[in-house]
């Protein structure tokens, strides 16, 4: 089947976002990483559950990435491991206040 999406406060997404982050971790070269946001969190049911995390992080220079994982988990066979890690710069823009505008003139 697809992915269905799940909560992100669900403490077994929780588990795996903390999983997931030691693998970003090396893949940013940044030890002390860590995630500020599950943005958001999706399962599949397959041999297992795959879950697609979407996750915003904090290197260790305090740089915010977007990074969107997918961990595998075979509770059965006690496996579980990160298939995907992709992660961006999180370029997020803080609101723009318009300054000036319109003003009466004498």
């Amino acid at each position: 089947g697809g992915y269905k999406d799940q909560d992100v406060n669900d403490p077994s997404i929780k588990k795996i976002a903390d999983f997931s982050i030691v693998k970003i971790g090396e893949r940013l070269n940044s030890p002390n990483v860590k995630y500020t946001q599950i943005i958001s969190a999706q399962t599949q049911v397959v041999s297992g559950i795959n879950y697609k995390l979407k996750l915003r992080v904090l290197d260790d220079s305090k740089a915010s990435h977007i990074c969107e994982v997918v961990v595998y988990d075979q509770s059965w066979t006690n496996t579980r491991e990160v298939s995907k890690i992709e992660c961006n710069a999180d370029n997020r823009k803080k609101r723009d206040v318009l300054v000036g505008g319109y003003s009466d003139q004498d």
